[in-house]
């Protein structure tokens, strides 16, 4: 496998909890998915099986080949392949729309202050801009982290950046100009079609690896 570090942390987590020999064992059988699997999805799926086994009973598998063609063939992994990925769209999309809300609120908060006029007060609109900012960031962590569980590009999370960028440029400028202009807020429009860009970005790179599997 040439992907840079292939093993989830929840497999890592997982192969953790066996005990010293077992663990001894499960290198052995790690090493040989990793450079045998390319897909670095179907590889942790597989030694997931193999840890499981490893705790339930007793193994050493003598020929690793045939240990290998067991987990491949003697469990669903396609079937748990594609509900992984089914799984993080769905999170993935939850996030989107959580990053999009905190997003618009931190960004309100920024016109608020060019503007000098805030919705109740200085320091309440700052208390909920502050958390909102930390539930936006978070939310890009998430994101993040669901790019790289799959091993595809950043590029939902580049648009998702790019439009909180531009949503924050147009804020500004619109906070600067008239008190008209101010009215009309731009920027809940351009966090929306970036965080539907993202989206559709993220399902056809996924849906791309479901049909490589």
């Amino acid at each position: 496998m040439n992907t840079k570090d292939p093993l989830y942390i929840s497999t890592m987590d997982k192969a953790k909890k066996l005990d010293h020999d077992k663990f001894e064992i499960y290198m052995t059988i790690q090493q040989y998915v990793l450079a045998h699997c390319e897909d670095s999805l179907k590889a942790n799926m597989m030694l997931s099986h193999a840890i499981d086994e490893l705790k339930e009973h007793n193994i050493a598998p003598s020929n690793l080949k045939t240990y290998y063609r067991h987990l491949e063939k003697d469990f669903p992994i396609k079937k748990e392949m594609k509900e992984e990925l089914s799984r993080s769209q769905n999170n993935m999309s939850v996030s989107l729309i959580w990053c999009t809300m905190s997003s618009f609120i931190v960004l309100m908060f920024i016109k608020e202050v060019v503007m000098n006029h805030y919705m109740i007060h200085l320091y309440v609109d700052s208390a909920i801009a502050i958390v909102a900012f930390y539930i936006m960031l978070h939310q890009l962590h998430i994101e993040l982290n669901i790019l790289n569980m799959n091993k595809i590009t950043k590029r939902p999370l580049v648009v998702m950046v790019v439009a909180i960028v531009a949503g924050m440029i147009v804020n500004i400028v619109a906070g600067l100009s008239s008190r008209a202009i101010a009215k009309f807020d731009f920027s809940f429009l351009i966090l929306v079609v970036g965080m539907f860009t993202s989206r559709s970005i993220f399902i056809k790179q996924t849906k791309g690896l479901s049909r490589n599997n």
